[in-house]
């Protein structure tokens, strides 16, 4: 089903130049270090996050301008991260939000209107990129601003999935190195949460399966069909729950429910896209399953 047609299509030319938005984006992450692997690996995840909102956004039938727009919150949506990784070294937004402070460098310091030198879309920008990270969208948008935070939220998370599946014998390493020793416990809130459908809360992770496996529960935020389509097209899930097999095999028989529901929650929002959810759901449990607490 396509996003209703509720934007006006004309023929004034685009007032989002998304060409001289690039260059100003290239231009400004020279002043930091590219050979610097955590700041390379935020310019090409930016990218990647243009391409996939392009995409989805065309894809929902949205107009040209509107197109333009989505591209334009993803080449800024992670425009923090680059000062928060010269000065912490990680991506932890725990002491340093990144998107509350790309919204603080765009609007407070007007960055902004080197972008874009109309402030016709300020409030969309501003509020999809302060939630593009956020446990969830807040409430009070309009249907337009609530369209593209779902947008880029859903890109961003598909290209977050594509990053962690390719490295994920390297995730396992930075799991290690932040303190989670690799052992089969997962927390019952944790797997009480996933049966359910719902995004695990980060202050639920005590185990390193929790923090291995949120990741993947990313997909019960994911919006659209079409990114659900390239999320079964690619076998995030399959390939990540192989891996954990490999690191954690006394626990295979909890991994298989997990993939089963996930890659049955999946093709369940492909084809039952506004939630036909609880045939599926009601076929399972953690009960059954042994938790770490």
């Amino acid at each position: 089903k396509k996003i209703k047609r509720y934007i006006i299509r004309t023929n004034t030319s685009s007032e989002i130049n998304f060409t001289l938005a690039k260059q100003v984006f290239n231009d400004y992450v020279k002043k930091f270090d590219r050979e610097d692997g955590s700041i390379l690996l935020k310019i090409t995840h930016t990218y990647h996050v243009v391409d996939l909102s392009e995409y989805i956004a065309k894809e929902q039938g949205l107009d040209e301008e509107n197109v333009a727009l989505a591209k334009l919150i993803a080449l800024l949506h992670d425009i923090g991260r680059f000062k928060q990784v010269t000065l912490l070294r990680n991506f932890s937004d725990k002491g340093f939000d990144h998107a509350d402070y790309g919204v603080k460098i765009l609007f407070e310091e007007n960055l902004i209107r080197k972008f874009i030198p109309t402030n016709k879309y300020d409030e969309i920008i501003k509020k999809a990129i302060y939630t593009h990270n956020k446990y969830k969208i807040e409430d009070g948008l309009n249907e337009l601003e609530e369209l593209h935070c779902k947008i880029i939220r859903d890109a961003d998370k598909l290209d977050i999935l594509e990053i962690f599946v390719i490295n994920g014998e390297d995730t396992i390493l930075i799991g290690k190195n932040n303190g989670y020793e690799v052992t089969p416990n997962i927390t019952k809130e944790f797997l009480d949460a996933l049966f359910q459908g719902k995004q695990i809360d980060r202050k639920y992770q005590k185990y390193f399966l929790d923090w291995y496996l949120n990741t993947l529960t990313f997909l019960f935020d994911i919006n659209y069909a079409k990114s659900f389509e390239i999320i079964k097209d690619k076998k995030y899930i399959d390939t990540t729950i192989d891996l954990i097999e490999k690191i954690v095999p006394e626990d295979k028989e909890i991994f298989e429910k997990i993939r089963e529901y996930m890659n049955n929650y999946i093709k369940e929002r492909i084809y039952w896209p506004f939630g036909y959810g609880t045939v599926i759901r009601k076929h399972f449990s953690c009960k059954k399953f042994r938790a770490g607490i």
